[in-house]
């Protein structure tokens, strides 16, 4: 039995949990991560979306992904809102990456253990709540008894401390299976009567295949044979017949597609991140981006609660806060993208997924304000609010002035790297256009005060006084 005494454990190494555990490692904390599965291990899901790499930048480990021999996308086929297929170039998703997952989540693996994360692979975790902490046995390579300040929770769906979970989209199930086929390096997306089919290359000769339905079309129509399931499947469509006949490299797997989010996501010493904390729709590919987005929020997150336990009703806040801004936002994107697909409509699958959706927050305005002269009189509209804001400062989760306005889906801090509320806070009475831009150009560069000026103005967080004094 070894003793180990730790800040975090991290229970889970997909991408999330090995960013987690690496960034608290940099941070200076003592961190142990444990993973049930040797890897690389088998994975759904290889296609990452552009947004990764300002995540993966800001840890420092984007070189050492684009260093890897990863694939970028050629062109996409899709067959979605028409039955005709699309052609999408390649540039369109210019920065996505189609990975072998298994190879990816090693990678990350690796790096956190060369960070000093102390890796206990292959490892079985339970974990205790004590009024110490926590206490976790890990059963696997050896017997460790952990003992740790905060628990980090990225095992995934099913997660290491249970609790409640909400769904929000219609049960989904995707089959998942690897074809040896000859392929023109496309990824192909089709909607079909019963859900829709998914397929990328990820090496020479070899191809992802998934196949998104509900679970009631499994039962009644495979009859147990997954894989003659999803061959018929393919041999009635546009863009898949050409692979109903390919041999299927590694046997079908099911598995639970379902969009869903944990209740309790943060406590005093413990967060989810990753799948743990919520689960995305597929057709989003932002799966990836989201998990390592989550580690590095829940990073600086367990960071503060380790520092300054004072602040901990903060970041419960700040966390369940970024966690309903990703659900909602994620659930007006998918309802409208499925509403999309007419030409099924009064099919089941698709009638589940064209619920009306929560309303969308009022972003877009009709019409753009005229734009102001260096006279103009600005100040503050009247429906805009200075308020303090929790936002991440030096990897920890800190109160900073911020601004909530009708014309924008979350509270305002930063606006590229710039803290509005403290220009904001500064705007005098009577300003005209011209003293607030030499006002604020007195805190950054002209050039920015200018861009930042004319964003507030557009937005209808600056208004002209004399329109708005009666309001």
């Amino acid at each position: 039995m070894h003793d180990l005494e730790l800040d975090v454990c991290v229970v889970g190494g997909g991408p999330a949990g090995a960013l987690a555990a690496f960034r608290l490692a940099t941070l200076g904390h003592r961190v142990c991560l444990l993973e049930r599965q040797v890897f690389p291990r088998p994975q759904v899901g290889e296609s990452l979306s552009p947004g990764i790499w300002p995540l993966l930048d800001s840890a420092g480990l984007g070189e050492l992904i684009s260093s890897t021999s990863f694939r970028a996308p050629g062109h996409t086929l899709l067959c979605w809102a028409e039955s005709e297929p699309q052609l999408l170039p390649s540039d369109s998703r210019a920065g996505a990456l189609l990975v072998d997952r298994g190879k990816f989540d090693a990678l990350l693996l690796e790096a956190a253990r060369q960070a000093g994360v102390y890796v206990v692979q292959p490892a079985q975790a339970r974990v205790t709540r004590t009024p110490k902490g926590w206490q976790i046995f890990a059963d696997g390579v050896g017997r460790f008894n952990i003992s740790a300040k905060a628990l980090v929770d990225a095992a995934g769906r099913k997660s290491c401390l249970g609790g409640r979970r909400v769904a929000f989209s219609p049960r989904t199930i995707a089959l998942w299976a690897h074809l040896d086929a000859n392929h023109d390096c496309a990824t192909r997306v089709e909607a079909i009567p019963e859900g829709w089919l998914w397929a990328a290359p990820i090496a020479d000769d070899k191809v992802s295949l998934l196949f998104f339905c509900d679970p009631s079309h499994i039962r009644r129509s495979s009859g147990g044979d997954l894989e003659r399931l999803l061959r018929e499947r393919m041999t009635k469509t546009v863009l898949f017949s050409g692979f109903a006949q390919a041999t299927f490299s590694r046997s079908v797997a099911a598995r639970d597609a379902t969009c869903t989010y944990a209740t309790e996501p943060i406590g005093a010493d413990y967060i989810m991140i990753g799948e743990a904390n919520y689960s995305l729709d597929p057709l989003s590919s932002t799966g990836v981006e989201k998990a390592l987005q989550s580690a590095l929020t829940g990073a600086a997150v367990v960071n503060t609660l380790i520092n300054h336990p004072e602040r901990s009703n903060l970041c419960t806040q700040f966390y369940r806060d970024r966690q309903h801004e990703v659900v909602n936002t994620h659930i007006v994107w998918m309802n409208q993208y499925y509403r999309e697909v007419q030409r099924h409509a009064g099919k089941p699958f698709w009638n589940l997924r064209c619920a009306s959706s929560i309303p969308r927050p009022n972003v877009l305005l009709s019409k753009r304000p005229k734009q102001p002269r260096l006279t103009t009189l600005v100040r503050l509209a009247p429906e805009v609010s200075l308020t303090r804001e929790a936002c991440v400062i030096d990897d920890e989760i800190a109160r900073r002035p911020g601004i909530r306005a009708p014309s924008l889906v979350r509270p305002l801090v930063f606006l590229n790297g710039i803290e509005v509320g403290l220009l904001l806070a500064d705007l005098a009475a009577n300003a005209t256009w011209q003293d607030l831009l030499v006002s604020w150009s007195r805190y950054i560069p002209p050039a920015s005060a200018q861009r930042v000026a004319k964003w507030l103005w557009e937005k209808r967080i600056l208004c002209e006084a004399s329109l708005c004094a009666d309001l």
